[in-house]
């Protein structure tokens, strides 16, 4: 910008501008689209070799020194001067004496007396310069686009001050809005705006991201969860080949049966989880219960559990996450194993990768456990109070 005395002025309401940036404590915000809401007062100061001028609030020094929190920056093209200095003869005078050309030109109506043939040749200049911006700031805004999904992907982040301070004397050129500015919520820059527009372009591509990413963590525990039953339906194989190797039938209701004469260990609870053969422990007193709403969302001191049922209950019981088994004068959490119910390994594998009821272990068998989780009766309820381990 030539230096140029600046000409104390007061921006009209509804003034439209090229474009209109704002700082409030250093903070950018953008000006009402497409004019402002009200007047402002302050300096302007013209440039006479790009024919455009800048609207300083309150002064251009408090602006560019700092003084100030707030500043207002108003960027007016040739033709937003042409409009404002028909209405003002002050600015008109400000402009001509500083080498503003064809303000007689704008209409044979108009009093600067600029006439029609000349208007449209303006217009027309405009036009065909207009044409060659929109392409190359099309380019200009996929680029940034892409550079900002790339950063968002990667988790990169960077502050304001950074971006003001790498945008060097141009930042320093922009100041803060006065006091008795209406209250800022617009972007303060050109280059603030458009990262306004790609934010808000990028977040529905975001929440897209997202959706596939639950997919993706879905589908990873649907083959988790049928990697658990083939290994299951495997060893559920070799036990009955080795019967049928052996010649003696071995039919279900006998073993269930046979299950009421097994003492109850922890090896035998461990094993039943392992095979998902629930009659195992069937014969055993046992209670199926559920971790509390409050428990789930961390509002708990400890995890704690409901009691949805006992024993007795196990057929209408699939949906409850866990079955507590006094076993030795201890309690035992094991997940549910009723059939039925939702898969074992996969609540396991929930819990351990949060790392809460169970721990993950170093094996892939999510139902081999190492040692069980133990509870406590308190109350109605279950408390945790040693955590179970994955092997």
């Amino acid at each position: 910008m030539t230096s140029i005395n600046p000409l104390k002025f007061i921006i009209p309401a509804k003034t439209e501008f090229a474009s209109c940036t704002i700082y409030t404590k250093g903070n950018p915000s953008e000006c009402p689209q497409p004019r402002l809401s009200k007047a402002y007062q302050g300096e302007i100061v013209y440039d006479s070799i790009t024919q455009e001028a800048t609207f300083f609030g309150p002064t251009q020094k408090a602006c560019d020194d700092f003084q100030i929190d707030n500043c207002l920056l108003v960027k007016l093209s040739y033709y937003n001067l042409l409009k404002l200095a028909k209405n003002d003869s002050n600015l008109k005078g400000y402009l001509i004496d500083n080498g503003f050309q064809d303000t007689q030109n704008e209409s044979p109506t108009n009093s600067t007396g600029i006439n029609g043939a000349n208007a449209e040749n303006h217009s027309n200049n405009f036009g065909d310069i207009l044409a060659g911006f929109v392409p190359v700031f099309g380019i200009v805004i996929l680029s940034v686009i892409v550079a900002f999904a790339v950063k968002k992907l990667l988790g990169l982040s960077q502050s304001q001050k950074r971006v003001n301070r790498a945008t060097g004397k141009r930042s320093r050129e922009l100041a803060k809005q006065s006091a008795s500015l209406e209250p800022l919520n617009f972007t303060l820059n050109p280059d603030a705006l458009t990262l306004d527009k790609i934010s808000y372009i990028i977040t529905p591509l975001s929440a897209k991201i997202d959706q596939l990413s639950s997919k993706v963590e879905q589908l990873e525990t649907d083959i988790f969860s049928l990697t658990q039953q083939l290994q299951t339906n495997s060893v559920k194989s070799l036990r009955i080949q080795g019967i049928a190797s052996g010649g003696t039938p071995y039919p279900l209701e006998t073993a269930r049966q046979s299950s009421e004469l097994l003492p109850l260990t922890v090896d035998l609870i461990k094993k039943a989880v392992a095979t998902g053969e629930y009659f195992l422990i069937s014969a055993h007193p046992h209670y199926f219960v559920s971790e509390t709403p409050q428990s789930q969302q961390g509002l708990e001191d400890v995890k704690r559990f409901t009691i949805d049922g006992d024993s007795a209950q196990a057929s209408s019981r699939t949906q409850s996450e866990f079955i507590a088994i006094p076993c030795d004068g201890h309690t035992y959490l094991i997940p549910n194993i009723v059939p039925n119910s939702t898969d074992p390994a996969r609540t396991l594998k929930r819990h351990a990768d949060r790392n809460n009821i169970y721990r993950n272990g170093q094996g892939a068998n999510f139902l081999s456990l190492d040692e069980l989780a133990v509870v406590e009766k308190n109350g109605d309820r279950y408390d945790l109070i040693r955590l179970g381990q994955i092997q």
